[in-house]
């Protein structure tokens, strides 16, 4: 006990400080306050390591034991260091040069030097835009996945060809390679290009086969550290990728493509055929993209497989924040909880352009045959979903819940649902939300037959909760408990020029067009309905009416149904006709209805009727070309363009006549827009 050694080899002269003093041999230790014989207990780092801790002579670091032993002395951490297990002096002249693995796990450990200069001996280059890092192998990309050093250099990958810029793209030719992008964190922001078909089922993570590694990050920048979001551009070069298989549970981000970030961003030209996704209960779930924010997927298409999740989960793509989605496909079967749609699970004030889905969906709440939650001021045009979709609420042969704006839609499967079931859309607009932020669909028209086990079942729309429905249309069958409409199940904002054919079945509050009217629920604004008529049979137990369920009248104008085919003579707002009266022009057009061919009551030209022949249709429902009505642009057409050929007056069908452009006569102007629609046309 009076012995100093017996103190220093149990750490009490480590950054002592002058607390202890010991006469050795003769006294036990005592406080420095106390002036007694002695020496202070003191050790020093240089007594373990080579060096003295100054600029001129640092302590010098070899091994992991040094590094501890430096741990063991807080007083001497702002000392001056240097590495030893690797070559260089950690100067912009005299690089440390990382070179093995084993170097890599002691720098990890290693808290000194970390403002020094380091260089990369593993990969060839300087890491300068002018000498980039050359990354040839998965051992190289494994040491990069773990170096803390020199992430935010240049880099190019060599086992690609090409220089990844927009003239000369990496080329991807294989799996393999396609496999080393993902596993590949660098040049994210590079142009790719597919050279062949690829073949992914040698990464489906089955029997001791390795799992694809998701390209572009797991999850978002906000979740996650070091992997980042794809933000190049990958073009398929119209080539396919087969059995893309993933599986995996409580995750983000999951697909081809796991986060796409960038207004730059793309993956076009592409095409995935069989792929199968298990998410799990994780969200953002799609076959190619998990989330895509403010870039765009463009010409791409999913055939056949299978993409299931928790929440946004879409065959494509399971959330788009901002993003643009144009001339996409997926036949993909699609499942989950919340927010399920056959090509988009989500979409957060994005665009939707030109877009189909011929698929199987089904999930708990927000299911829609092409979007299941579109919302934010997101935007749908010129879209179709064919199909079935099943769910409990919220639940739309288009779109589930709808809170933006789809235009020019159409819709041909079958819907089941608990509530807020639509056709074409399950719920559209939401309490609370501006007037800017307001949804909107446009231009649309949905075929699906609709079944719903609860409330707010429509043949387009579940619930209209604050949003606007224009030139649209629904057929099919519609049933369902409560709140049961042909074109919307609940209305609670503006609905006009639409109509519907679809066959209605409910218990309560049941409507060819709409089954409830009405501004009482949740608050919303009340709902109107200008320039609509429905045709379809109605059926129902409580609130029954040919146009509208239950509602106020006079929040209906210049709106009718056909007394005959409906079997109601009573409605909560419109007009009853026979049918004759609704295949004639003047019942219509003495209302303010806006016709093809007519000025006095507007020139937007919304609707066209072949009067006597069958009730009026939203004109852009009308193939230009298709002079038989057969919904195509053939020879047939072009035998009858040929018989009017020259003629003084080229109307002569329901005012789509052979005078195309409306001169007067039929020449080649005429021809020149017929061919432009050659071979072209829209399935009713």
């Amino acid at each position: 006990m009076q012995m100093a050694r017996t103190f220093l080899d149990a750490g009490w002269g480590i950054c002592n400080e002058g607390i202890w003093t010991v006469d050795d041999g003769r006294d036990y230790p005592r406080l420095s306050w106390e002036n007694k014989p002695g020496e202070p207990l003191d050790i020093r780092l240089s007594e373990f390591l080579a060096g003295e801790g100054t600029q001129e002579n640092p302590y010098l670091i070899y091994t992991l034991e040094d590094v501890n032993t430096i741990a063991k002395f807080p007083c001497e951490y702002d000392k001056h260091f240097r590495l030893m297990f690797v070559e260089g002096q950690g100067t912009p002249e005299n690089p440390y040069l990382i070179a093995s693995a084993e170097q890599i796990d002691l720098l990890n450990l290693c808290p000194y030097e970390r403002d020094a200069d380091f260089k990369l001996g593993f990969v060839t280059g300087e890491g300068t835009e002018d000498d980039p890092y050359v990354i040839q192998t998965t051992d190289d990309l494994t040491l990069l996945s773990g170096c803390p050093y020199e992430q935010d250099r240049h880099f190019r990958l060599g086992f690609l060809a090409g220089e990844g810029t927009q003239d000369s793209p990496y080329l991807i030719n294989t799996a393999d390679e396609l496999n080393l992008v993902g596993m590949c964190p660098y040049e994210r922001d590079a142009h790719f290009k597919l050279t062949a078909d690829i073949d992914l089922s040698s990464f489906d993570g089955k029997d001791g086969r390795p799992a694809f590694t998701i390209i572009g990050g797991a999850y978002p920048m906000w979740f996650q550290d070091g992997d980042k979001p794809f933000s190049g551009i990958f073009d398929g070069n119209d080539h396919t990728i087969s059995n893309f298989s993933y599986t995996c549970t409580g995750t983000y981000n999951i697909g081809l493509f796991g986060y796409v970030s960038g207004p730059n961003s793309m993956v076009k030209n592409l095409k995935l055929t069989w792929p199968n996704i298990d998410g799990g209960e994780g969200g953002n779930v799609g076959a190619l993209v998990g989330c895509l924010e403010n870039g765009t997927l463009a010409d791409c298409h999913v055939e056949g497989g299978s993409v299931s999740g928790g929440w946004q989960v879409g065959g494509l793509l399971g959330t788009s924040y901002g993003g643009t989605i144009t001339d996409c496909t997926s036949t993909a079967t699609v499942s989950g909880n919340r927010s399920i749609g056959g090509l988009v699970g989500t979409s957060y004030g994005g665009t939707i352009t030109d877009c189909s889905s011929t698929v199987t969906v089904s999930g708990n709440g927000s299911v829609g045959g092409l979007v299941g939650e579109n919302g934010w001021q997101g935007v749908v045009t010129r879209c179709s979903s064919i199909g079935t979709v099943t769910g409990g609420w919220s639940v739309g042969g288009l779109v589930g819940w709808n809170g933006g704006t789809i235009g020019y839609c159409d819709s041909g499967g079958h819907v089941l649902g608990d509530y807020n079931v639509g056709g074409l859309v399950g719920e559209n607009g939401s309490f609370g939300v501006s007037e800017y932020e307001r949804g909107a669909i446009y231009d649309c028209y949905s075929t699906s037959g609709v079944l719903g086990t609860g409330s707010n079942c429509g043949g387009l729309v579940g619930s209209n909760q604050a949003g606007e429905v224009a030139r649209c249309y629904a057929s099919g069958i519609v049933l369902g408990v409560d709140t049961v409409g042909g074109l919307a199940g609940w209305n609670a904002c503006n609905i006009s020029s639409c109509y519907s054919t679809a066959d209605v079945g409910g218990g309560k509050d049941v409507g060819g067009l709409v089954g409830l009217n009405s501004w009482g629920r949740l608050r919303s604004p009340k709902g109107t309905i200008a320039n609509c008529y429905s045709t379809g049979i109605v059926l129902g137990d409580e609130y029954v009416g040919g146009l509208v369920g239950e509602g106020d009248v006079n929040d209906v104008v210049a709106s009718f149904w056909d007394i005959g085919t409906s079997g109601q003579g009573m409605s909560a707002g419109g007009t009853g006709k026979t049918t004759a009266e609704m295949q004639t022009a003047s019942t219509f057009l003495e209302t303010g209805w806006d016709f093809v061919g007519e000025s006095q009551n507007g020139t937007e030209d919304i609707w066209a009727i072949c009067e006597g022949v069958d009730y009026p249709h939203l004109a852009w429902e009308f193939v230009i070309g298709d002079f038989d009505a057969d919904a195509d642009t053939d020879f047939a057409d072009f035998c009858i363009l040929a018989e009017h050929w020259l003629a003084a007056d080229g109307s002569f069908w329901c005012g789509q006549g052979c005078d195309l452009t409306n001169d007067g006569s039929v020449n080649w102007e005429d021809l020149m827009v017929f061919a432009q629609s050659w071979l072209t046309g829209m399935a009713p």
